[in-house]
């Protein structure tokens, strides 16, 4: 019985996901009315698809993919259509999958320039393999916008971040996909790059683009931005916002928000704004304030305690939060990440090392052997390399 109401269950998650897509739908039905003989009908949905999907606003990724479905459906049928037209549809058929091809291998080759910047894996050989390949098919309005997304990895300058930044506003790429994601992530990661590198000078436009992802939904699901998130954003805006700024940010979105204890959110995402901007007493008054409902969370929150204890000089009440730090991480390794687990037992050791160096100079410390760290930019920032 049990068996049978998981299959019950995962048949509705299956209708319920092509049913949110009208398009897929249309293709779905359009493909039983061929398949039942009913030609008529399959024309006349595929007709109206058709006109939809070529005059439809916004561009999509999905849109010349459904278009080479489309016309495949009705060619790879008994619909007689194909013997009237079929020599125009079999070439809309070649046609559209190139376009389709080389749209989605594009956005791979994004990932591909992402990844090696990210990661010591050399993608070199396969870009350019991916390259040749996509060098023999016609470009697309959507191919065109991607070529500038791939342009922000390649070209230094300032320039590309501006126009697509500006094209993303402006409503040509259909809102709520794939698509709109995928270039609005890279831009908005590439963005914050180059202001640190000082190739931006524009703090507005950055400030913008959260802004826009935000109003957007694009960090929202269901409404609502994941908590987690929200607090990335505080950290990100920290960066390139004055305090004042960050905190009107955090007080304007916070009813927006996915969490049952509004307080806590609140305080933890402001005492990562105090300490970016170095206001050591804020961060431990904040962190005071705050319930951890989220294991990952309470890790973020007790070394932000670890670090703003370290910098007003608490070194007994420093001492006895390490104590207690150590002993939650053990508690709690095989529930982390084992990437998380080691960035946090880092911080904690090169704290101790450091307060160890205070009381003897002969102490030596090299960043490069606490990989992963978190807060890396501020122990480089107490000049330690």
């Amino acid at each position: 019985m049990m068996s049978r109401i998981l299959e019950w269950v995962e048949d509705w998650i299956v209708y319920k996901h092509i049913n949110e897509n009208a398009d897929q739908k249309k293709l779905y039905l359009i493909k039983a009315y061929n398949d039942r003989g009913l030609y008529k009908h399959a024309d006349i949905h595929a007709e109206k698809l058709e006109h939809k999907l070529l005059h439809g606003k916004g561009l999509d990724l999905k849109t010349n993919k459904h278009l080479q479905e489309l016309k495949h459906i009705q060619y790879y049928s008994n619909n007689p259509i194909k013997y009237k037209i079929g020599y125009e549809m079999l070439n809309d058929i070649v046609k559209y999958q190139k376009l389709s091809y080389k749209e989605y291998a594009m956005t791979y080759l994004l990932e591909l320039y992402n990844r090696s910047e990210l990661s010591n894996f050399d993608f070199e050989e396969l870009i350019g393999e991916t390259q040749e390949l996509l060098s023999h098919i016609g470009d697309s309005e959507v191919s065109d916008i991607l070529k500038l997304t791939q342009e922000l990895f390649i070209d230094n300058g300032a320039d590309n971040v501006i126009q697509l930044s500006n094209l993303i506003k402006t409503n040509t790429i259909k809102s709520d996909t794939e698509f709109h994601l995928i270039v609005f992530l890279y831009l908005n990661r590439k963005a914050r790059i180059k202001w640190g590198e000082g190739l931006i000078e524009n703090m507005t436009l950055i400030r913008d683009l959260l802004e826009y992802g935000i109003n957007s939904g694009i960090y929202s699901i269901n409404g609502k931005i994941p908590n987690s998130q929200f607090n990335n954003l505080a950290g990100q805006l920290s960066q390139f916002s004055t305090y004042n700024e960050v905190n009107s940010f955090i007080d304007k979105w916070i009813d927006s928000v996915n969490t049952k204890d509004k307080s806590s959110s609140l305080n933890h995402a402001k005492a990562i704004a105090s300490f970016y901007f170095d206001d050591y007493s804020n961060v431990l008054y904040r962190l005071k304030k705050v319930k951890y409902d989220n294991l990952n969370r309470k890790m973020v929150g007790y070394s932000l305690k670890t670090i703003a204890l370290y910098e007003i000089n608490e070194e007994a009440l420093l001492h006895d939060h390490i104590h207690n730090f150590k002993r939650l991480l053990r508690r709690n390794q095989k529930a982390l990440n084992n990437k998380y687990f080691l960035s946090h037992s880092n911080l904690l050791k090169l704290i101790e090392l450091i307060i160890k160096k205070k009381y003897n100079t002969l102490i030596s410390i090299s960043l490069a052997d606490y990989t992963p760290l978190f807060y890396r930019t501020w122990f480089i920032k107490k000049g330690i390399k």
